[in-house]
């Protein structure tokens, strides 16, 4: 199962979505210090560090995950 993860953070949550057997094929947070981290520990996802109102394309996934 693919998934896309809005408001990821340093990818807490999509830890835990990993563990589960999730795949996080594309992420997005504004903040560059949780976007640095995120990219170290997801290296094969794509991460967009940019707010979310600007962005217009997602890719095509099975499940979104949307942290607060």
């Amino acid at each position: 199962m693919k998934a896309v993860s809005l408001f990821s953070g340093c990818g807490g949550f999509d830890k835990g979505a990993q563990l589960a057997g999730v795949d996080i094929i594309w992420a997005n947070d504004i903040d560059s210090a949780a976007g640095k981290f995120y990219r170290s520990y997801f290296p094969n996802a794509e991460f967009v560090e940019k707010d979310i109102k600007k962005i217009t394309d997602f890719p095509n996934a099975d499940l979104l995950i949307g942290c607060y």
